[in-house]
């Protein structure tokens, strides 16, 4: 079971993008007794106040919003988002869809599942962003593999069979604390040195 804690959203800035409604100001006097600031923005304007704006959340208009509405590449938002949704007509919905919010609330908004939707929506963009980091981490690693193999081949040239060469290389980079992949690199790029002198 992961321990999220109780969160605490007191100085937090909201950004609301919805035209102001009962709905806006149930939402914004939830806000304000959970100690969050928010701002309400026009949809026409919303990815240009958001590009100069900082915020810690963003709560937006499903019912009426477009593409282009949200500043970000799908999945990319630096902060979590809140779907704010009173229509289930299927084009709305496939909308919602398309924008992977971290979060939503049906309208009219409640006194209730304010602070749930926060808390969902932290603790699911702090999730997506520990998978993006861990998914870089991958490619990354992926991506050197081939020095890896460089090295193991070089070592295998001195006369060590492939796992042989592959345990001395772990060796190296266990006893230096760092990676593989960066021991191997290291490794070539000294060889390499070494080679461009003797020649």
């Amino acid at each position: 079971m992961i321990d999220v804690g109780i969160p605490n959203f007191q100085g937090w800035q909201a950004t609301i993008i919805h035209r102001s409604d009962e709905n806006t100001q149930r939402l914004e006097r939830q806000l304000q007794r959970l100690g969050v600031a928010a701002r309400l923005i026009a949809l026409d304007v919303s990815a240009v106040e958001l590009r100069r704006q900082s915020t810690h959340i963003v709560f937006f208009d499903v019912d009426n919003g477009y593409d282009g509405m949200l500043p970000w590449t799908v999945g990319e938002a630096p902060v979590p988002l809140i779907a704010l949704i009173g229509s289930e007509a299927p084009g709305r919905l496939a909308w919602l869809v398309a924008q992977n919010p971290d979060a939503f609330l049906q309208k009219p908004i409640q006194s209730s599942g304010v602070y749930a939707a926060l808390t969902i929506a932290t603790q699911a963009k702090a999730a997506r962003t520990r998978v993006r980091d861990e998914m870089a981490r991958l490619r990354e690693k992926l991506a050197a593999r081939p020095l890896v193999v460089r090295a193991v081949i070089e070592l295998m040239a001195e006369g060590l069979d492939a796992e042989t060469a592959h345990a001395a290389l772990r060796r190296r980079a266990m006893t230096a604390r760092r990676s593989i992949e960066h021991e191997a690199a290291l490794m070539l790029a000294a060889s390499s040195s070494s080679k461009a002198r003797r020649a």
